[in-house]
């Protein structure tokens, strides 16, 4: 069972996905890109123009720092890509997509998370994104990532334990340039069909890396929490 706690922030699930799983899903995700979305088409610009006067002004231009972001797609809408606490923004059409077209690997997912909670107290939070897919595509030359934690959720659910936020990826396509998670402190490398999960108030970033023409960067990805409450795990984007 993964800790509640930074003390205990890491934990691996092998035998997640098979290959075979995985290869279904990357073609899946591939044949629906018409409804991938990029960073630059959410309403992000005062995030940009905040982050880059605190952060990146005396390192490059901010139509540099746009392009940075640009790279980055999601087949659904995780919830930081949101304003907070906006639900309109949520895109309803892909989410019925998602739950049509991978059903299974929903219900793979919220066994696995019963079983490292150790609780049958597990759904998915009907009112947030699903766990989706974070896609990277095409040549990059470098990656200039900022450190977060995961901390969006807040913005949108009051009952929510302080200490519980847990964040979880699989990957599904990597190119030659191995996918990692930085910690700061340290590196956790993804691999093939293992679901990790981390504390989600554990500085993190995505591992830099570079990709050629054509390859892809591809991981199904999500978060949890537990209501203060009732003690219930919801699961979410």
């Amino acid at each position: 069972m993964i800790g509640n706690t930074l003390d205990n922030f890491l934990h691996d699930e092998d035998n997640f996905l098979t290959q075979e799983e995985i290869n279904l899903i990357n073609t899946k995700v591939k044949s629906l890109r018409g409804y991938w979305k990029n960073f630059l088409d959410y309403n992000k610009e005062n995030f940009l123009r905040s982050i880059y006067s605190k952060m990146y002004k005396n390192m490059m231009s901010y139509e540099e720092l746009k392009s940075y972001y640009s790279i980055q797609n999601n087949f659904g809408d995780a919830i930081y890509m949101l304003d907070a606490g906006n639900y309109d923004e949520i895109d309803q059409k892909v989410q019925n997509i998602l739950k049509e077209e991978f059903d299974w690997l929903y219900d793979k997912l919220l066994n696995v998370v019963k079983k490292v909670y150790e609780t049958d107290n597990v759904k998915y939070d009907e009112k947030l994104p699903l766990p989706a897919f974070h896609i990277y595509h095409n040549k990059i030359d470098k990656t200039n990532f900022i450190n977060h934690i995961d901390r969006s959720i807040f913005d949108f659910k009051e009952n929510v334990d302080s200490d519980s936020v847990t964040s979880f990826v699989s990957l599904i396509e990597s190119p030659k340039c191995p996918a990692y998670l930085d910690y700061g402190f340290g590196k956790k490398t993804y691999e093939v069909g293992k679901l990790h999960f981390w504390h989600g108030l554990l500085q993190h970033k995505i591992g830099n890396f570079t990709m050629s023409e054509n390859e892809y960067r591809i991981t199904f990805q999500g978060h949890s929490y537990k209501d203060s409450k009732d003690g219930t795990v919801y699961l979410y984007f």
